[in-house]
């Protein structure tokens, strides 16, 4: 039997390298990667002010997380629309992303392209660069509500359907628009 690469721990967790992590480590894991994400795509100031909708994708795993930083941070966070705030909380995964930019692709719509990235104007998206399954474990893990809500659009039937044959194709779909940013 495997084990975490961290510890001797039963594994909850796979990557494609094959590297596992066990239910404790994949969490540092998936909190560290909001964190990067955050860090990385410059999305919080001490300044912000933010909006949280109870309503969105994803609610109850980012929230918390969010909260704990907003608070060592000193950022105002509500979830109130009437609120003053300044910027808005996506909670879309890297699923959503790839699916909208091929989408977007797809009919030929290259102007709305910029949509789908991590801050769009007073939009920011800590999880795009998580995918569902990583979300859906988390989730489960920290015995939360499932948060991924199933679409059935041929588009996400044929990228899942990709993503069998070829792992990590999600992944590539997004950086590839990452790098064509830049």
């Amino acid at each position: 039997m495997k084990s975490c690469k961290n510890c001797q721990q039963k594994p909850v967790h796979t990557f494609t390298n094959k590297q596992q992590l066990c239910k404790q480590h994949f969490i540092r894991y998936f909190e560290k990667k909001i964190y990067y994400t955050i860090r990385k795509f410059s999305m919080l100031k001490n300044s912000d002010s933010l909006l949280f909708k109870h309503t969105e994708k994803n609610f109850p795993v980012i929230y918390p997380i969010i909260k704990q930083l907003t608070q060592t941070r000193g950022i105002k966070l509500t979830i109130s629309p009437s609120s003053k705030h300044n910027k808005t909380i996506s909670g879309s995964s890297m699923d959503d992303e790839a699916y909208e930019i091929i989408n977007t692709i797809i009919k030929k719509s290259h102007k709305q392209l910029s949509q789908s990235s991590p801050v769009f104007k007073k939009t920011i998206n800590p999880l795009y660069l998580l995918s569902d399954s990583e979300i859906q474990l988390y989730a489960k893990i920290k015995r939360m509500k499932n948060p991924v809500k199933k679409s059935n659009s041929s588009i996400i039937t044929f990228i899942n359907q990709l993503e069998t044959k070829h792992p990590e194709v999600k992944n590539s779909i997004v950086n590839a628009f990452l790098k064509n940013q830049s």
